[in-house]
């Protein structure tokens, strides 16, 4: 919640930009050109929820979605609780047909992060 009053107070005068806490289902009625997700997916651990909060994320994008994450399965559970690794681009292909995958920019350290960055277009 610190993050989002921060950057809230950094962009008060631009009421062009909203920041919200993301909750599984909260974002009827909200719209915007682009949608991010920045180091959120593995975090959301209940398969219910995952599956609610990338029907948020593309329903409240007019234009872009852009994910930041690892899009891979792993057999395990990450040793913290709170970590699940899924891959993701095979479930948005299967179930937001309307999105096209149109780059992915993979990581530049890869001894660092094994993450990468995915956007998807709205079709015409």
């Amino acid at each position: 919640m610190v993050a989002i009053q921060m950057l809230e107070e950094q962009f008060a005068t631009d009421n062009q930009k909203r920041f919200l806490l993301s909750q599984p289902g909260n974002v009827s009625g909200l719209e915007a050109d682009i949608t991010l997700s920045i180091d959120v997916i593995y975090h959301i651990t209940d398969i219910e929820d995952w599956m609610q909060y990338f029907d948020d994320l593309f329903s409240a994008a007019r234009k872009f979605v852009l994910i930041y994450a690892f899009d891979g399965d792993f057999k395990k559970q990450s040793r913290a609780e709170h970590v699940i690794f899924r891959g993701f681009t095979d479930y948005v292909r299967d179930n937001f047909l309307c999105w096209e995958h149109v780059l992915t920019v993979p990581p530049l350290h890869v001894r660092n992060t094994s993450a990468s960055f995915y956007l998807w277009q709205r079709r015409s």
